[in-house]
Order: C-alpha cells, then sequence, then structure tokens
C-alpha cells in the first residue's frame, strides 16, 4: 500500500510540475506569436524589440543600480524603441530625439490618454496634478 501511495505522489507531482516548466520555459517569443496573430488575415501585432526577459520579473534584473546607464545602454543595443516589461507592466521606451518628436506630436492622441485609477483619484485630489491628469 505505500508503494502505490508513494508512486502516486509522484505521478501527481510530476503531471503538475512539468506542464509549469513548459509554461515557464517556453520561449516568450514563440508564446506572444501564437497570441499576436489573428486568423487567417495575415494581421500580426507589430511590437518594438525587445531584450530577453525572465518570467516574473520582466526586465526588471537589467536596470541594476545605476538605471539610466543600463536604459542607455540598452537603448544602443536594440535601437531608439525598445518594449521593456517591468513586471506585468509593458513599458515603450523612447531613447532618442526624432522618436520622442513622431510620439509626442504625430501619435499624441495615442499615447495622451492614462485609464482610470481608483486609488490615484483618492490619493491625488480627483486626478488633477500635472503626472495624473487625463
Amino acid at each position: 500500500m505505500v508503494v502505490s501511495l508513494t508512486a502516486a505522489t509522484v505521478l501527481l507531482a510530476t503531471a503538475i510540475v512539468v506542464p509549469l516548466l513548459c509554461i515557464l520555459l517556453l520561449p516568450a517569443r514563440k508564446r506572444g506569436a501564437a497570441l499576436s496573430q489573428r486568423g487567417g488575415d495575415g494581421w500580426r501585432r507589430l511590437l518594438p524589440p525587445s531584450p530577453r526577459g525572465l518570467p516574473l520579473l520582466g526586465h526588471l534584473h537589467l536596470l541594476g543600480a545605476l538605471p539610466h546607464r543600463a536604459l542607455r545602454s540598452l537603448a544602443m543595443a536594440h535601437g531608439p524603441v525598445l518594449l521593456l516589461r517591468l513586471g506585468r507592466v509593458p513599458v515603450v521606451l523612447v531613447s532618442s530625439a526624432v522618436a520622442a518628436e513622431e510620439v509626442m506630436r504625430v501619435h499624441d492622441l495615442v499615447f495622451a490618454s492614462r485609464p482610470r485609477n481608483a486609488m490615484a483619484e483618492r490619493l491625488l485630489y480627483g486626478i488633477r496634478g500635472v503626472a495624473s491628469a487625463p
């Protein structure tokens, strides 16, 4: 009876651990490519280049003690516009004057709005400050 209980425990642990390891170790690009295509029309979501990140931390481990220098080196390696994930939050980093001008002037309506946040409304005087204004 003890042998069958141990075998069942090993089988159950294997059935849980192996799929979790496959999900965590599968490269994000392969998972993202499957999620970014829509039907048969060939449309793909275009995202800026991004360095490899960790599953839960994203790119936080790349910032280090001097984040401004780390961001500069990332921009030099991956181009003036790149995508970083700080935890679960995706962040688009724009590091050249030409790209920043295009974001601020050409695509200003796309980047101007922020989602409403109940906590920010309570803490920041009804979202009337410069940092939290819509």
